[in-house]
């Protein structure tokens, strides 16, 4: 085989190809490891909120929006993890291309053929890259906005936790305190008794 016969640059193009499939492979993994991420903090914050709180707590101030907000970050975070994990367009050799490989260019020198095969894989490359590196910002995007969200949800137990607990009570009837009449003995109302 002679110095020149682009060996090295094929062998160079193959591995590039094969490199960015398995990005996109881990991408598409870390995506949808993302969204099942995302859900998983949401059902185990409203757990923890449960078990804290009870269903007669009501929540106000900055817990409420460290709670509100976290679940907002959950939320985008989810979004951002189904766009990374979306199937981007790639180009792909074309049946008739392949065939023709097979058929018609079967005989080719081994030089011409693996130029051609190397022209294939680096225009794979070309369409993957740039999906792959969107797919990347929005997989990124989906990290930080779990971070956020865990680090809201932690600051909105800790200020229940450590909180007053106010429950709500439903609306009841004015209860009077009875306060003792001149004879000493307490009155229904309240007021004095009158003197006899």
């Amino acid at each position: 085989m002679g110095e020149q016969d682009g060996s090295q640059y094929a062998a160079f193009i193959e591995a590039e190809l094969k490199a960015e499939l398995a990005r996109r492979e881990s991408v598409n993994t870390r995506a949808s490891t993302a969204l099942t991420t995302s859900a998983g903090v949401v059902t185990l914050a409203l757990a923890v909120f449960a078990a804290l709180i009870g269903k007669d707590f009501v929540l106000v101030g900055w817990a409420r929006a460290c709670l509100a907000g976290g679940l907002i970050a959950l939320l985008i975070s989810a979004i951002c993890a189904v766009v990374a994990g979306f199937p981007w367009n790639m180009k792909l050799a074309e049946p008739l291309t392949l065939q023709k490989m097979i058929s018609m260019h079967w005989a080719d020198p081994e030089e011409e053929a693996r130029a051609t095969t190397a022209a294939i894989n680096a225009t794979v490359i070309e369409s993957l890259r740039p999906g792959t590196k969107t797919k990347l910002k929005f997989l990124l995007a989906a990290g930080i906005c779990q971070i956020v969200a865990v680090a809201m949800l932690a600051g909105s137990t800790l200020l229940v936790a450590l909180t007053e607990p106010q429950v709500s009570t439903p609306n009841s009837a004015h209860v009077v305190t009875p306060t003792p009449g001149p004879s000493g003995l307490p009155t229904e109302s309240g007021s004095p008794a009158p003197a006899k």
